[in-house]
């Protein structure tokens, strides 16, 4: 005898997918299952190879499965497993065995197993023990890849773990691991990493943080008990503050467009908002600077262009050589370099000191203009208006009236230079006085052709047809006496 067989029959059609035998050692095996009595047997056997579980092959012929038999090798539970390539509806279900080759073996249980679907199991207490030397586990397959297993994982480690198509792990929760994606679980929190660098949802904080290589909190979004406060590192945040909060020396980063809705936005202590250009370099800030708070303006160098804060503005590089406007309460408006302007309207324009003013000013309309001086040009010969009154200068390089003198050498002689004469002299009481002596006349009379017919009054002079006459009685036209002829 060489091949034995133990054959079943069941009283209905099943569906069988796999079957199980429980043996004491090594043996070769193949199995053949029909549907009816009068149908012939279907064979099925593996190809030779030593295995515990193996995937059974369709053999045409008996023959070829004893030829290729499965040579069923026993776990440490005695369990041997082989699977159908698919399911075979019948009732009837044969296993053969070897008796010639390798040892004696012991079938202690040879079961045909039949699918189990899960609306089929029906229980209060699904138990999958230990007592056997295999960990206890359920495993669930697609396509050969292991995709979840629930039970005692390995080790002493019992969860559940899920893969994805490549076998890689997608979550795991076990008693060594809590991860979900490599998020890591633990009460009250989830983690992106254990320690290090990571992000941190904590529930018991409310509050979602940014943590640094170092473990501590850098970027913080929600409730912000316990964070010391950077403008006061002695203080800390309280249960009640939530927001925004980033550590002592960092800064946020927002790369892209933002819309603000509504509400009020609040900068306390010294905190400025600033805007940088693309090289770093700060243009504009809206904050403090050197203990002023308002807005500042800077060129690529770090000079200020303007300034407005509640002490008044300045605009321009305020400081020597430069032009500038700048306004104080206490000091008022200061200007520095020149204005250009087409017009200048005022209900009033008080000026304490003017100077190195140069401007083509047109029509100036003024009430009362008060200044230690005006001329009208600043060397060549002009009217000048001053304390003494009003001059008249040939030269800005000459002097005043008795300080002229007379020699041969040209370099100390100024005759003809200076001041000439005054309008109301503050020492000489004579409206009109000549100071000094020149190349022409002093006084010019037109030549008329007749007496003047107009409003005259006692004291007037005039010449007609080159003879000099004066007013001896006012009139329309006035008296005219004939003084001398000039031939």
């Amino acid at each position: 005898m060489a091949w034995q067989h133990v054959q079943y029959i069941y009283p209905i059609e099943h569906g069988f997918e796999k079957i199980i035998l429980w043996v004491d050692s090594t043996c070769r095996l193949y199995f053949a299952l029909k549907k009816k009595e009068k149908d012939a047997w279907s064979y099925y056997s593996g190809d030779t190879t030593t295995t515990s579980v193996t995937s059974l092959t369709a053999r045409d012929t008996e023959a070829q499965a004893q030829t290729n038999y499965w040579r069923a090798d026993p776990d440490s539970n005695g369990k041997v497993v082989g699977i159908l390539p698919h399911t075979f509806y019948g009732k009837y279900v044969r296993m053969y065995i070897d008796d010639k080759n390798d040892a004696g073996t012991k079938v202690y249980e040879f079961r045909p197993s039949t699918r189990i679907v899960a609306d089929e199991i029906i229980t209060g207490n699904l138990e999958i023990t230990d007592d056997f030397t295999t960990p206890p586990m359920i495993k669930v397959k697609s396509g050969g890849v292991e995709r979840i297993k629930i039970g005692n994982l390995y080790g002493d480690n019992f969860g559940m773990v899920g893969y994805d198509g490549n076998a890689a792990t997608t979550f795991e929760l076990s008693a060594s691991k809590q991860t979900i994606a490599n998020w890591n679980l633990f009460t009250k929190t989830l983690k992106s990493s254990t320690t290090g660098r990571r992000l941190e949802l904590n529930a018991s904080e409310s509050r979602v943080a940014i943590y640094d290589a170092a473990g501590n909190e850098k970027v913080v979004m929600g409730y912000l008990r316990g964070l010391s406060k950077n403008a006061s590192p002695s203080q800390s945040w309280g249960s009640d503050d939530y927001g925004f909060y980033a550590a002592d020396g960092d800064h946020l980063k927002i790369d892209g467009n933002a819309s603000y809705i509504s509400g009020d936005w609040i900068i306390k202590h010294d905190a400025a908002y600033k805007i940088l250009d693309d090289s770093d370099n700060e243009i504009i800030r809206l904050g403090t600077d050197s203990g002023q708070k308002g807005l500042f303006l800077y060129n690529t160098s770090g000079e200020t262009l303007a300034k407005y804060h509640s002490n008044g503005f300045t605009i321009g590089h305020q400081g020597e050589g430069y032009n500038y406007i700048k306004y104080t309460p206490a000091s008022g408006l200061d200007i520095q370099g020149h204005i250009q302007a087409e017009s200048i309207t005022a209900s009033s324009l008080s000026v304490t000191k003017l100077s190195d003013i140069t401007a083509n000013a047109g029509l100036i309309t003024a009430g009362v203009m008060i200044s230690a001086e005006y001329r009208t040009s600043n060397n060549a010969t002009k009217v000048v208006l001053d304390n003494d009154g009003m001059r008249f200068e040939v030269s800005g390089g000459g002097g005043k009236y008795g300080e002229f003198k007379y020699a041969s050498d040209a370099t100390a002689s100024q005759y003809g230079t200076g001041a000439i004469a005054y309008l109301h002299h503050s020492s000489q009481r004579v409206p009109f006085y000549v100071m000094a002596e020149q190349s022409v006349a002093d006084f010019h009379f037109y030549n008329r052709s007749a007496k003047p017919s107009g409003a005259a009054e006692l004291g007037d002079v005039c010449m007609v047809n080159r003879n000099v006459f004066k007013c001896t009685t006012a009139g329309t036209p006035g008296t005219w006496k004939h003084v001398a002829s000039i031939v």
